[in-house]
């Protein structure tokens, strides 16, 4: 950003003191007239530096926080205005599908035996993976494993069963 001229500033805060709804052009021309420097100063920048302060100034001065109202006090200063009361917070409804889908994530409530049982045929499949793997290889003991999958998920479901 430019440095900030002081005859300029001062120029525009005189103009805003007067007339505080001024147009940005009249805002220029005076500050341009005050210091000649600024003839090449972009508008936005000139606005950032010399302008929105002052603005932000009178805005707290008037006991604003310089910043816009947010949504709510809005609706609430609308609603207050038209006598209207803020209506009582509804329950949120759920679909069935919703409904049914938060069930299905849950997931199903194993016992503890179910759990151990499960654990344990898993940890033997590994152990045989691991096995098959480590003999050399061997691709007729891996074979053997795949082809038995079917077994396995059997034995597994009734474990899980309980």
């Amino acid at each position: 950003m430019a440095d900030k001229s002081e005859r300029a500033a001062a120029a525009v805060a005189a103009l805003f003191a007067k007339k505080p709804g001024a147009t940005l052009e009249e805002f220029l021309q005076a500050a341009v007239a005050a210091d000649k420097g600024l003839s090449g100063i972009a508008r936005r920048s000139f606005n950032a530096i010399y302008l929105l302060p002052l603005k932000r100034k009178a805005k707290q001065a008037a006991g604003g926080n310089g910043r816009p109202a947010g949504r709510k006090k809005a609706k609430a200063t609308r609603a207050a205005a038209t006598g209207r009361r803020k209506k009582a917070p509804t329950r949120k409804k759920v679909s069935r599908k919703k409904a049914t889908r938060k069930k299905a994530t849950r997931g199903v409530r194993l016992s503890d035996s179910a759990r151990v049982a499960a654990r344990r045929l898993v940890l033997e499949r590994d152990q045989q993976v691991i096995a098959s793997l480590g003999r050399n290889g061997d691709p007729r003991s891996a074979y053997d494993l795949a082809a038995d999958v079917d077994e396995y998920i059997e034995r597994l479901a009734r474990a899980l069963r309980g």
